[in-house]
Parts: C-alpha cells; sequence; structure tokens
C-alpha cells in the first residue's frame, strides 16, 4: 500500500533590510490581492511588510519584491482581518478599491449582496486599524476597563473576525465584541469572567469561537444577535500555559511546556482526544489547515506538519488510558510496551522522514465524545500522523504561517501542482523563508 507524504519542493528566501531583524516572537500574517502577496511579520523595528507580485515564483521574489518598515508604539500583536460590508455595494460609497480586496473575496461577495474590506488590526494598549497596502493609519479604539486584580496595565493582547465582527482579548480576561463600519471600530460588550489573561483567540468558519488563557482554561462562544452566547469550556488540572490556540473542525492547543493538544468540541462540552509532547522546548509557532486536516508546528530549529486522522469507530480496549511521549523530533516512546522494546536513549530512534508515525496521548475522555458532524454520540478517536519534517541548522525559529491561498493555480505558475507553502521566520535574521511542500506517492 502506498503512503502519501510530503517533501520539499522548493525554498524560497525574501530578503529584509540588514536591520530589520525579527523577535522572540515573531507574529506571521498575509494578504492576497489581484497582482500581490503581503507578508506582515514583527521585527524589532515594528511591523513589516513585505510585498511580492504574483505568480509567486523565483523570479518576482527576486525582481519584484518590496519591504517596508512601520514603527508602531505599544504594539503586542497584529493581525490582518477581513470585514463584511453588507449595507453598501457601491464600491466607490464603501470606498473600497480593488487593490483591498482579496481575489475570492471579491467574486463571490458581490454574488451575495456584501463587500469584504481588508484591515490590518493592531493591539496593544489600544485597538487600532491600519490600511494593510501602506500601513497607513485609520482609527483607533480604546475601551475604558478595569484592571483591578493587577498592578500592570491593561493591554489587549488577542484578536479574531468574523463577518463584520471583532472579538479581542486582554490580559485580564475581558472578552470584548465589536464591529467595524466605515472604518471605525465599534464595542458592541464586555464581559469578565475570569482576572486570567487571554493569550489568543480564534474563529472558525462557522462562527465558534475558541477563547484560550493562559492558566490553560479554553472556553466556546458564538455571536447570536449581536451578543457574544458562551457555550462550552475545559480546564486544566496541571495550569499549563497555552501560547496559541486554533479552531476549525476540531481545537489545536500549544502549550509552554511544549505539548499539542486535539480537542473535539459541541456546543455543550469540549473533549481531550489526544496529545503530543515534543519535549522539553516551548512551542513558538503553529498553524492550522482546517481544510486539509494537518497543521504545522516550530520548535528550536525544527518544522513539522501533521495529518490529523478520524477513526468513527473505535475498539472497546481503547477505554483503557495509553500514554505515550514523543520528543523534540517525532520519535515515540509507549509507556506501554514492553522494555526490550524501549529504546535506551534517542539515538536508537527511527528518523520520521523515513514514514515513521507519530502516536501520542488518547485521553479517557475520548469515550465520552460526541461528533461534531452528526451529534449521533458515536464513539471516535483522533490520531496524529508526523507527513513532513524540516530542520533549520543554526537557525532559532520564532513564527511560521500556512500561505493557503497560493496553493490556487490563479497564484502561482501556469504549472498545475499541489504545493503547500510555508513562511517562517526566525530569531536575529533578516529573511523570511518560504518552503514549497509537494503530496508524493511512496
Amino acid at each position: 500500500m502506498k503512503k502519501e507524504t510530503y517533501i520539499l519542493e522548493n525554498s524560497f528566501t525574501i530578503p529584509l533590510n540588514s536591520e530589520v531583524q525579527f523577535e522572540y516572537y515573531s507574529n506571521i500574517d498575509y494578504l492576497i490581492t489581484y497582482d500581490e502577496i503581503y507578508l506582515c511579520t514583527s521585527t524589532r523595528k515594528g511591523i513589516n511588510t513585505t510585498s511580492v507580485a504574483l505568480p509567486f515564483n523565483s523570479k518576482n521574489i527576486n525582481e519584484k519584491c518590496k519591504n517596508e518598515v512601520k514603527i508602531i508604539d505599544n504594539m503586542i500583536r497584529y493581525k490582518f482581518i477581513r470585514i463584511m460590508n453588507d449595507d453598501i455595494l457601491n464600491k466607490q460609497q464603501a470606498n473600497i478599491s480593488n487593490d483591498n480586496m482579496d481575489f475570492q473575496t471579491k467574486s463571490k461577495s458581490l454574488e451575495n449582496n456584501f463587500i469584504e474590506k481588508n484591515y490590518l488590526l493592531v493591539f496593544g494598549r489600544a485597538i487600532s486599524l491600519y490600511n494593510p497596502k501602506n500601513l497607513e493609519f485609520m482609527h483607533q479604539c480604546q475601551p475604558q476597563l478595569s484592571n483591578q486584580q493587577s498592578m500592570l496595565p491593561l493591554l489587549y493582547t488577542a484578536a479574531a473576525s468574523y463577518k463584520c465582527f471583532i472579538v479581542i482579548g486582554s490580559n485580564a480576561g475581558h472578552v470584548l465584541l465589536g464591529q467595524i463600519k466605515n472604518d471605525k471600530i465599534e464595542i458592541l460588550q464586555i464581559t469578565n469572567q475570569t482576572y486570567f489573561p487571554i493569550t489568543d483567540i480564534d474563529i472558525n468558519d462557522n462562527g465558534i469561537i475558541a477563547v484560550a488563557f493562559d492558566e490553560g482554561e479554553i472556553d466556546t462562544y458564538k455571536i447570536k444577535d449581536g451578543i457574544l452566547v458562551p457555550l462550552s469550556s475545559h480546564s486544566d488540572d496541571n495550569n499549563e500555559i497555552i501560547t496559541q490556540i486554533q479552531i476549525g473542525d476540531y481545537i489545536l492547543a500549544s502549550y509552554e511546556s511544549g505539548q499539542i493538544r486535539l480537542f473535539s468540541y459541541n456546543e455543550k462540552d469540549i473533549f481531550l482526544k489526544c496529545e503530543m509532547d515534543l519535549g522539553y522546548s516551548e512551542i513558538k509557532g503553529m498553524d492550522y489547515w482546517n481544510s486539509q486536516n494537518i497543521f504545522t508546528v516550530i520548535v528550536d530549529d525544527f518544522i513539522g506538519v501533521w495529518e490529523i486522522k478520524k477513526d468513527d469507530k473505535i475498539k472497546s480496549e481503547f477505554n483503557q488510558k495509553m500514554r505515550t511521549t514523543t520528543d523534540l523530533y517525532k520519535y515515540t516512546i509507549s509507556d506501554n510496551s514492553s522494555e526490550s522494546n524501549k529504546p535506551n536513549n534517542y539515538d536508537n530512534i527511527i528518523d520520521t522522514n523515513s514514514g515513521t508515525n507519530t502516536s501520542l496521548h488518547k485521553s479517557d475522555k475520548s469515550k465520552d465524545a460526541i461528533s461534531l458532524n452528526d451529534y449521533n454520540e458515536e464513539l471516535y478517536s483522533l490520531n496524529i500522523e508526523m507527513q513532513w519534517s524540516y530542520q533549520c541548522k543554526s537557525k532559532y525559529l520564532s513564527g511560521i504561517k500556512f500561505l493557503k491561498h497560493l496553493n490556487s493555480e490563479a497564484f502561482n505558475t501556469d504549472v498545475k501542482h499541489n504545493y503547500k507553502y510555508i513562511a517562517v521566520v526566525a530569531y536575529d535574521y533578516s529573511e523570511i523563508n518560504i518552503y514549497s511542500i509537494t503530496l508524493t506517492s511512496n
């Protein structure tokens, strides 16, 4: 039986100004218009925007690449957002140009009587909107909130968008619901159920919101009639600090302790399905490609891509708790295996580039899980398999992002392919590395 894996097809290096170096944690995001891709990265100098002409290839990277740095005070993080304007159809009236609309958005939105506009949302001590193309300031919002449980200043630490709404979190546990109209932010609702800092927020295509707190709690919400409605919650007994969260069909969370956890969820509960331990190092970045059921993670100088696989029916012995651990380079030791089968050290373990599957923790909570697809309470399990890995020698990686839309033929070369592009940056370096991997059968 042939096994499908990804191999490195090409790698590109986008140079930046030598004075622009990436931070210990580097946020990466991107935006695609008709003729360019914009890569936005956080550096010691501020926000760096790199534009590359399409189609995306070596020639355009070398000849049609521009970099611009914008210094923004009191910035913590930023995110490209697309806001739906369903009440304005005339582009002149909406003040929306083709340059500020992505390819897929324009064709679909006009058919459904709305237009989406792109913004760069920057948050820290305030919440600000910028033009994503030229980094021109547009609007700033600074809600008056209290931080009674801490002597530290109030900061906005996470944000995500859905349709015309934005959801923002603070270091004092506030969850804010706002909307953007006429290039201005309007706050609609503020909730504060805990004083723990919010570390990350993500929203899936169905509008389910996942909020992560630094003591390990995960809460989900939905927006109904312009109000945040709490759904389900999951608490971590060990109070592990969550560094990043992503939600699609499942919830993925990365932890400061070097773990990745995979959850299923519905409107009533969140279930831990499996867990992967990447060793002693903090996970600096993670991205989840929901439609492909794959996710990518960086730890130190290592890049890995895993696939999420679902088994609709599970055996009765699944209820027995099985615990495994995975070291930094994707190898597996099972506590349930015999001592003779356990390697004495990591030097004896097989390299996963040869196709070894990555084992993981299977939580005994999985027997209570409910399928998101049909809510029939049929038991199922989730597994994670290593698909591709790469080691960037002498680099300490600090940010990673799937460039998902570059897989469409319109934005690439004329040759049809199945590339998956990944953008990576490293601490103290002045370049963006782009890796293109392609699916093969062995």
